[in-house]
């Protein structure tokens, strides 16, 4: 019984492949979406108008052919630019011939949109910061210690007056990680613009990932400052302890000199309860969760 079950399944399956690999023998309508890229474009200039980015590209060709295109990430849609004008409408389907990837078996049925307008404009060169686009998870109890460093924080961009004045930040490709527990370093892709050239082309992002710990910093001894010279001031208790959260290597270095707690002589007359709060300056990438006490007592002394 079980040998027949295997068999009906093996069966199954290999009526399958061959009904599948009949039906990729037939042809099909499809549209890709590609990349669109003006080549030729005169010595010195860069584009100046908007141009889309994307075109849709209507065929008809074998079910194998269509599943070949779809897989490619090479792909792109090319437009050679042969006019002597600097300013013109180009019908996007006489370039077919400059694209290799239309081949013979391959039959063109349409492209959308089906004209652009094209402009162009005296190449310079700027520089534009660049930010990362990032969706970051981390393993429970684990996080981020440091701000998110990279380099270059600005890149060099090369196109028309024109287009680059509609630009003022470099996006990378949205990049996803997940359950981050360690430190990373990746290269980020910067995300294309038509029409704009951008090197380099990606970023180094480095990712300080540490185990996120709570600690009790003790005996901070609360500093006064501008107290007139005919005054003294008793602070009660003249120490305080303060809780703090951050990365574990970040903690495990930490102590009571590397944390600041001040008094300033002019906030004693804002409190009228004979209480007041210190200033706690912490380093950087440390979170103050609480300070035990939170406010001191004083007692001003006049000579």
């Amino acid at each position: 019984m079980k040998k027949k079950i295997i068999l009906i399944v093996v069966s199954f399956f290999l009526s399958t492949i061959i009904w599948i690999s009949i039906n990729l023998t037939n042809e099909y309508y499809y549209t890709l979406t590609l990349p669109l890229r003006i080549v030729n474009l005169q010595e010195g200039y860069s584009i100046a108008s908007k141009i889309p980015e994307e075109i849709a590209v209507k065929i008809k060709t074998n079910g194998w052919k269509i599943i070949a295109l779809s897989l490619s990430n090479k792909n792109e849609y090319h437009v050679r630019y042969s006019h002597d004008t600097a300013r013109t409408n180009i019908n996007l389907a006489n370039s077919i011939s400059e694209n290799p990837w239309l081949t013979s078996d391959i039959q063109f049925i349409d492209i959308i949109p089906k004209n652009i307008y094209l402009a162009l404009d005296k190449r310079i060169e700027s520089k534009l910061p660049v930010k990362p686009l990032l969706d970051l998870t981390f393993r429970e109890g684990f996080g981020l210690s440091h701000p998110i460093t990279f380099s270059p924080v600005y890149l060099a961009v090369y196109g028309s007056q024109a287009l680059l004045r509609t630009v003022d930040t470099i996006f990378t490709r949205r990049t996803v990680l997940r359950d981050l527990e360690e430190s990373t370093t990746i290269n980020l892709a910067v995300r294309q613009i038509n029409g704009i050239e951008i090197e380099p082309d990606f970023i180094s992002v480095h990712l300080d990932v540490q185990k996120i710990v709570e600690k009790e910093i003790q005996n901070i001894r609360v500093k006064l400052t501008n107290v007139p010279m005919d005054r003294s001031v008793l602070l009660i208790p003249s120490e305080i302890s303060v809780t703090v959260r951050g990365g574990i290597n970040i903690l495990g270095r930490l102590s009571s000199d590397d944390i600041i707690a001040s008094v300033d002589y002019k906030d004693l007359y804002i409190d009228t309860l004979d209480f007041v709060t210190p200033n706690i300056v912490l380093p950087q990438n440390v979170e103050r969760l609480f300070s035990k006490p939170e406010s001191v007592k004083f007692i001003i002394k006049k000579f």
